[in-house]
């Protein structure tokens, strides 16, 4: 997409948070090499599902409550577009995954992400994986994702193997 319309980029931002699990799935099982992933927050609101949903929603109150993580965490992982929990194939290890998603991607994007992941890992003191998905990023922005260890996925409806 080579168009620098605010608006396209917003519209394609929403179009993409709207089925964003269905869209970084693959991506995350192909670059990751993970199975079983699952979303456990998306959109804004807990999925229902034995591997998530309420439980998480509950662990993230539980953990703000005792002070795992602040007040600040707390708020930037109930404003994540997607988190996903998934298991690595080598040993079984339970990974997290703090998506952001945007028609361009962002600074904001990215640092949220990064964000989401540490607060994410001090809860469960498991590893979480910061990405950003969306259909344009600059070549500025795409070095400070690198710096940040932030992965990057663009245009996820092409992105899969052939």
């Amino acid at each position: 997409m080579d168009n620098n319309d605010p608006w396209l980029d917003r519209y394609m931002g929403y179009r993409l948070e709207s089925r964003l699990f269905t869209k970084t799935s693959p991506l995350v099982r192909r670059d990751f090499d993970v199975s079983r992933a699952r979303p456990v927050w998306e959109n804004g609101h807990a999925e229902i599902s034995s591997r998530g949903g309420p439980q998480f929603e509950d662990d993230i109150d539980v953990a703000a409550d005792a002070g795992k993580i602040t007040e600040d965490e707390w708020i930037r992982i109930r404003t994540t577009d997607l988190i996903m929990r998934a298991l690595r194939n080598s040993d079984d290890a339970t990974i997290w995954f703090a998506v952001e998603a945007s028609g361009a991607i962002t600074k904001d994007d990215i640092d949220g992400a990064r964000q989401s992941a540490v607060a994410i890992t001090k809860m469960y003191e498991q590893e979480a994986i910061p990405l950003v998905c969306g259909y344009r990023i600059s070549d500025p922005l795409r070095e400070h994702a690198r710096e940040q260890g932030v992965h990057v996925f663009i245009n996820p409806d092409n992105d899969y193997p052939a």
